[in-house]
């Protein structure tokens, strides 16, 4: 049996995805939006700074500014097909491609970090995960708050006894590399050999308490229907984090 052939990097089938981004999101609108609604009933008043990390294509961290209504919003995200709709859009101060070398150089403190639909996920290897909430954490000004969501390990929906039983093997012998994965992403009729990532909650725990960031609210977000649950296994996990002050 052969190697399976390397995944492609994130960016490259962003890229490629770009034009089916809008309506694929638009499938998934109950997810998005009922994080979003999280997102907007935590920030009870406007941040100064707020940022858009892995903007995806801009729409959505746009409608969420809305929401929240930002002193000053900026956006980034490592596909240059998706910097460039988001500067098309022209709401953000200035978008950022993550690829660039201190990137960041120029990108104010920031008091609200919004992380969203797996894209830490999309970030290959647990120490390269690391690095990169710790990149965040850096970014942030003492108090801010960082928002997150990820893809579950442990989602019912895979099925209760496999659910169950993740959990269980898990607990007794933890190794974060079972959560990766491997697929073929069709874009257009070209096949992308692809990786992601499902995480546990004791792992994103890890995860950013190494970043420094204090967990303030866990809970998982229904990835069909929205439905927001204190229950850790009934879908997306969602994570409101801060920088401690």
């Amino acid at each position: 049996m052969s190697d399976p052939e390397p995944a492609v990097d994130a960016a490259t089938i962003y890229d490629a995805f770009a034009d089916k981004y809008r309506a694929y999101s638009e499938t998934k609108s109950a997810y998005i939006g009922a994080v979003d609604d999280l997102i907007a009933g935590q920030l009870k008043t406007p941040p100064s700074v707020m940022l858009d990390y892995g903007s995806g294509d801009g729409v959505r961290g746009i409608e969420l500014a809305k929401q929240v209504a930002p002193v000053r919003f900026f956006q980034a995200d490592i596909s240059d097909e998706m910097v460039a709709r988001c500067k098309e859009l022209g709401h953000a101060e200035q978008v950022f491609s993550v690829n660039t070398p201190d990137w960041a150089a120029d990108l104010p403190d920031v008091d609200a970090l919004v992380c969203l639909w797996n894209v830490l996920g999309h970030v290959p290897g647990t120490d390269a995960r690391r690095n990169l909430l710790a990149e965040l954490f850096s970014l942030m000004r003492p108090g801010g708050k960082l928002f997150i969501d990820v893809n579950n390990r442990h989602y019912v929906g895979y099925g209760r006894w496999t659910s169950l039983g993740r959990r269980i093997i898990d607990a007794i012998k933890p190794n974060y590399t079972r959560g990766d994965i491997r697929f073929d992403w069709n874009i257009d009729g070209v096949d992308y050999p692809a990786s992601g990532h499902f995480f546990t909650p004791a792992e994103m725990v890890d995860l950013l308490k190494s970043a420094g960031f204090k967990i303030e609210k866990a809970q998982s977000v229904h990835y069909t229907t929205g439905d927001v649950s204190n229950d850790l296994t009934e879908g997306q996990l969602f994570y409101v984090a801060s920088k401690p002050a």
